[in-house]
């Protein structure tokens, strides 16, 4: 016969009232939304390296009563790595994040940590690749000699091209497969990706015509799978962040491009081509799948300081009949 046992205080869950005991009940959290498809690995693997970092002992083992943002603003500083603004800002958004659950779940009484970017230097935008920048890479990646691994080079190129004239992010080129594109609508339909979290609508990228053609090129070479990726490196696996991205940083040094312009410039200057061009920012916003055009006006932030670009706007100005 079961023993009737009556209710105890010590039967409730315990609040975490530490710094270790929020991230631990954070990220549990996070890995059942992760089960269910609303966070992705990659994003889980940094944001859990983050908070793991701001867990660790002596600060780990503070009460979250007694914290301050005096706390997060010396954690950040002890990380001369993240000389960036935007690492920083990003960390301490994944910080504050955490602890503003917890606080929203009263497991603590309040969060201690505010997000205030104003602590260093404004981020700016990344830097936007011009056309003759992106010709200058093109032209590098063509292989000269045996050792150039033209097959690389030649995949490489195709996968330049496709950002150029789209304006997809790299991720999307490197997960988009063959069953998501129709060559005859010239659009390629993502079920998962950044858009799709933030808005839960698929993305939707409109292929240009000199892009039609050359998937329409690649599929009659290589007769490929509905299931197969349409971008593979010149091994026939699938791209990686690191080997695209040093493979870029080499040839756009060998090509004489700017420091600082990486492979995501190529969206970038999608963007500032269309603003250019005089294209609403709405309608940018949709080709680039942003719910908002608050993106939009943060990317066009370098525009705003070219010469020839403001120069042609007043002539357009000026040109318009007067009333």
């Amino acid at each position: 016969m079961p023993v009737l046992r009556l209710f105890s205080p010590s039967d409730e869950p315990r609040r975490p009232d530490t710094i270790r005991g929020v991230v631990v009940a954070y990220l549990d959290h996070k890995r059942t939304q992760m089960g269910f498809g609303g966070y992705t690995p990659k994003a889980f693997t940094i944001m859990e390296a983050t908070l793991k970092d701001f867990s660790r002992p002596p600060l780990g083992l503070k009460a979250v009563a007694v914290c301050a943002n005096g706390d997060l603003v010396s954690w950040i500083a002890e990380h001369r790595g993240w000389s960036s603004p935007h690492t920083k800002t990003h960390r301490m958004g994944l910080v504050v994040s955490c602890f503003r659950w917890a606080s929203k779940e009263r497991l603590i009484e309040r969060c201690p940590f505010e997000r205030d970017s104003k602590l260093w230097p404004a981020a700016m935008p990344r830097e936007a690749i011009n056309p003759d920048e992106y010709a200058a890479v093109m032209r590098c990646a063509r292989p000269r000699r045996k050792w150039d691994r033209p097959r690389t080079r030649a995949a490489f190129r195709r996968a330049l091209a496709f950002l150029w004239e789209t304006g997809a992010r790299t991720c999307e080129m490197k997960e988009v497969a063959w069953e998501q594109i129709d060559l005859e609508s010239a659009t390629a339909i993502l079920t998962v990706g950044k858009t799709t979290r933030s808005t839960g609508q698929k993305r939707v990228i409109i292929l240009s015509d000199k892009i039609v053609r050359l998937l329409t090129w690649i599929k009659r070479q290589d007769c490929p799978g509905p299931g197969e990726l349409v971008f593979l490196n010149g091994r026939k696996t699938p791209w990686t962040n690191g080997t695209f991205g040093r493979l870029f940083r080499k040839l756009a040094k060998m090509a004489g491009v700017r420091a600082r312009i990486t492979a995501y410039s190529l969206r970038h200057g999608f963007c500032v081509r269309a603003l250019e061009m005089g294209i609403g920012e709405r309608q940018i916003a949709d080709l680039m799948g942003h719910s908002s055009t608050k993106h939009i006006a943060w990317y066009g932030r370098s525009a705003r300081s070219k010469v020839d670009y403001l120069k042609a706007t007043l002539d357009a100005i000026n040109r318009r009949p007067e009333i």
